[in-house]
C-alpha cells in the first residue's frame, strides 16, 4: 500500500499523497506535478538576476568609493581648522600682542602663518577722545598639503588689549 501511495505522489520517501487539486476538486495552476516547468527558474531568468544584481553592486561600489574620496578631503581641511583653532587660542591668551608676523609648523603636514596688527578704526573718531582702544587684529592662516596640492584654511579675529591715551596727530 506504502509503495502505491509513494508511485502516486511521485517522489520517493514521501508517505503523504500530493494532489495537483485543490480540496474544491479544481487544478491548482502552481503544481510542480500538474506543469514541470514551473519548479525552477529558466536559465534566461537566471542570467537576468545576475546581471541586475552585478550593476546594482556596481553602482553601490562607485557611491562608497565616492564617498572615500569626499571623506579623505573633509579630513584634511578639518584637521586644518583643529589646528588653526589650538593656535589661535594660544595666541589669545598671551597677555599683550606686538604687531607682528608669527610663523610655525605643527607637524610635517601643517604649517601656520599669523599677522598681528593694530585695529584701524577707519577714519572714525573714537566715542571718547581721551581714550582709544588698544585691539589687535590676528589672522591666523594654516597650510597643508593636499592630493592636489597646497591648500590653506584663515581665522582671523581680534582681541581687546587695553586702553592707552590718544597718539599726537602729525
Amino acid at each position: 500500500m506504502n509503495a502505491e501511495k509513494n508511485r502516486s505522489s511521485g517522489f520517493r520517501g514521501c508517505t503523504r499523497q500530493h494532489s495537483p487539486l485543490f480540496s474544491s476538486g479544481e487544478l491548482n495552476p502552481h503544481s510542480a506535478i500538474r506543469n514541470p516547468q514551473l519548479a525552477g527558474f529558466t536559465l534566461l531568468e537566471v542570467l537576468v538576476a545576475t546581471a541586475l544584481v552585478g550593476i546594482a553592486a556596481a553602482a553601490l561600489m562607485s557611491g562608497l568609493s565616492g564617498s572615500l574620496r569626499n571623506l579623505s578631503r573633509a579630513e584634511g581641511y578639518e584637521k586644518a581648522v583643529l589646528v588653526a583653532r589650538a593656535q589661535m587660542s594660544r595666541l589669545l591668551i598671551e597677555e599683550k600682542l606686538k604687531p607682528g608676523r608669527l610663523e610655525d609648523r605643527w607637524d610635517e603636514s601643517y604649517r601656520w602663518e599669523a599677522e598681528v596688527a593694530p585695529w584701524d578704526p577707519g577714519g572714525r573718531a573714537p566715542v571718547n577722545p581721551d581714550v582709544v582702544p588698544e585691539i589687535a587684529v590676528i589672522k591666523l592662516r594654516v597650510f597643508w598639503k593636499g592630493v592636489q596640492g597646497e591648500k590653506q584654511v584663515t581665522l582671523e579675529t581680534c582681541k581687546y588689549q587695553g586702553w592707552s591715551p590718544p597718539q599726537p596727530i602729525r
